[in-house]
C-alpha cells in the first residue's frame, strides 16, 4: 500500500535520513504532535547478534512483527510474518528482541526485504 508523502515530509528527509531509524520519508508516518507535524518511525529493527537463525525482529507500524535471517531472499533464508501483537505482548517479548538497529546497520538485503513489506 503506497502512502501519500507530504511536502513537509519530503523536505524533512531531503538531505539526511532519520537519526533514530536511518530511514527516509518512506519509513515514516506523518503525525501531529502539539499542533506540529512529526515524523513517526514506522519501523523498528532488532538484531540478536546471530543467536538464532531468525536473527532480525522487525516491527512495522507498532504492531506487525516479522522475523528475518541475514539473507531473507535466499532459498535457505528466512523472512516470515509472525503476527500482529498488542502493546502488552510486544512488551512481554522485549527482552528477546536484541539490540535496536537502523537501516544503515543491517545487511542491504534485510533493508530491502523490510521495505518490500510496506
Amino acid at each position: 500500500m503506497k502512502r501519500h508523502t507530504s511536502t513537509w515530509m519530503k523536505r524533512q528527509f531531503e538531505f539526511e535520513n532519520c537519526a533514530e531509524c536511518g530511514g527516509d520519508e518512506r519509513d515514516h508516518e506523518e503525525t501531529e504532535l502539539l499542533g506540529n507535524p512529526f515524523a513517526h518511525c514506522r519501523v523498528e529493527i532488532y538484531d540478536n547478534g546471530g543467536e538464532t537463525f531468525d536473527r532480525f525482529t522487525i516491527i512495522l507500524d507498532d504492531d506487525y512483527v516479522f522475523g528475518m535471517s541475514e539473507n531473507p531472499f535466499h532459498p535457505q533464508g528466512f523472512s516470515q510474518f509472525c503476527g500482529q501483537l498488542s502493546y502488552d505482548e510486544l512488551s512481554a517479548v522485549a527482552c528477546r528482541k536484541g539490540i535496536k538497529k537502523t537501516f544503515n546497520e543491517v545487511p542491504e538485503e534485510v533493508a530491502r526485504a523490510i521495505r518490500d513489506r510496506y
